[in-house]
């Protein structure tokens, strides 16, 4: 039984759709204002804050906690950056316009989080599937395993 659960997440369309629609969220919520502000300390701020924030996150897994036997892949910590980029930007775009740019906004930001999220699993391949990443079993085996033991 193949259906939406049983879709790859680590390779063909889907992770590429899911990087495109975040990838160009991404830019409607950086190109979307054209104002001095915006430009010379929104944006700017939230960069800094997003490198920092990652680093961070870096020496903290890699440096101190070590996890992993390890180290964390460089481009897995570029794609938390942009998740944090992707949140400050949809935060501080809700924040400055009416409730329907907000949740434009913030629709944006969850899909440039999908994005990350989809490159980070791609990096390490531990949800192959939706079935996986929900730990959802499948529909048949408990029926499987009521009619053996029946028998």
């Amino acid at each position: 039984m193949s259906g939406l659960l049983d879709w790859d997440l680590l390779r063909g369309a889907l992770p590429a759709v899911v990087t495109a629609a975040g990838m160009v969220a991404g830019c409607a919520l950086l190109l979307h204002r054209r104002d001095h502000r915006w430009w010379s300390k929104i944006v700017p701020a939230l960069a800094a804050g997003c490198t920092v924030s990652s680093l961070a996150i870096w020496w903290l897994v890699d440096g101190l906690w070590r996890p992993f036997p390890d180290p964390l892949p460089l481009h897995a910590i570029a794609w938390i950056g942009v998740a944090l980029f992707g949140v400050g930007l949809g935060v501080a775009s809700a924040w400055q316009g009416g409730w329907w740019r907000g949740a434009l906004a913030l629709a944006a930001a969850a899909l440039v989080v999908a994005a990350a999220g989809a490159n980070v699993n791609m990096c390490f391949g531990h949800f192959p599937t939706l079935r996986t990443a929900f730990d959802l079993a499948l529909t048949q085996e408990p029926t499987r395993k009521l009619q053996n033991e029946s028998q």
